[in-house]
């Protein structure tokens, strides 16, 4: 950022520098000449269109077996859960208490496995609590 500000500064000062040149001055003869007219501008010939950069195509392709092996174990441990906790209700919990928890778990693991898939992971991301 100093160097930015530097070459601002030495930008600004060349500028002033160059418009109070002592030609310009208002210290100059009266009776002098007035300076010649500038040249006729040569015409001005469009330059070829550039060529367009060459394109690169790229074919990464990402290995989603790592992924999808660990949403498996996770989605079988997760199932065998459900079974044993039907077949044995927790206490306190109705029917339709551990139905509406199964669904919202399974749910989360999808979530999980979505955002493991978008971000390219090689493992499950972690749960959300």
């Amino acid at each position: 950022m100093r160097v930015d500000r530097s070459v601002q500064f030495l930008t600004i000062l060349a500028t002033l520098a160059a418009c109070s040149s002592p030609g310009a001055s208002s210290n100059a003869q009266p009776d002098a000449a007035p300076p010649a007219a500038p040249p006729a501008a040569a015409p001005v010939v469009a330059a070829p269109a550039p060529e367009p950069a060459p394109a690169v195509d790229i074919n990464l392709r990402w290995d989603s077996g790592p992924l999808d092996l660990a949403y498996q174990r996770e989605r079988k441990d997760m199932d065998a859960r459900h079974s044993r906790e039907v077949a044995s209700p927790r206490s306190g919990e109705s029917s339709n208490q551990r139905d509406q928890r199964h669904q919202t778990e399974s749910k989360g693991l999808e979530l999980r496995y979505t955002r493991g898939k978008t971000a390219h992971s090689r493992t499950m991301p972690p749960a959300e609590r």
